[in-house]
């Protein structure tokens, strides 16, 4: 049975999580062999308000995006051919918030509710880096979060509860 690292890195600052973020993406590219995958950030502000998104749903947004703007293009670009006076940018416009949407209405890396649940067992004025690394990458990533000055809780998973974090289940 496969098992996966999950390793959850709280902050002090509410935006010291990102920085963490960006830090270990930085080590993936220069090792190249971390092959991190999803990665969700959760800050709650002096407020009590909680907020958190995800590398997985910014990427699905991004590909959603670009496929609606592609088909928002040809759109127009079919209006215009048939004597249509808005031309291509309406067309663009509107794929490109349609790919938005599509990309919102779907829950896909970490489960939101699951992220949000963590988020408010933070302290006010704090953040969380959430991310599932393979174990024999783990000590690796643990150390540059340590370095960063953040406090590590991780806990190595079954594949069945790997699944349910990535909402597979």
């Amino acid at each position: 049975m496969a098992h996966t690292q999950l390793i959850v890195c709280t902050f002090d600052g509410d935006a010291q999580a990102d920085a963490a973020r960006a830090a270990i993406q930085a080590l993936d590219e220069q090792i190249g062999s971390l092959k991190l995958g999803n990665i969700a950030i959760l800050s709650k502000g002096a407020d009590g308000n909680v907020t958190f998104w995800e590398t997985e749903e910014q990427r699905e947004y991004r590909r959603d995006s670009t496929f609606g703007i592609v088909l928002g293009w040809l759109m127009g670009a079919a209006n215009t051919l048939v004597g249509a006076p808005l031309g291509v940018a309406p067309g663009v416009q509107a794929g490109a918030a349609m790919g938005n949407e599509a990309a919102a209405l779907r829950d896909i890396g970490f489960p939101d509710a699951t992220l949000r649940q963590l988020g408010e067992q933070l302290h006010a004025g704090s953040s969380a880096l959430v991310t599932l690394v393979d174990p024999e990458h783990s000590a690796t990533v643990v150390a540059e979060l340590e370095k960063l000055g953040g406090t590590i809780i991780q806990s190595q998973l079954p594949a069945e509860t790997v699944a349910a974090l990535k909402g597979e289940t």
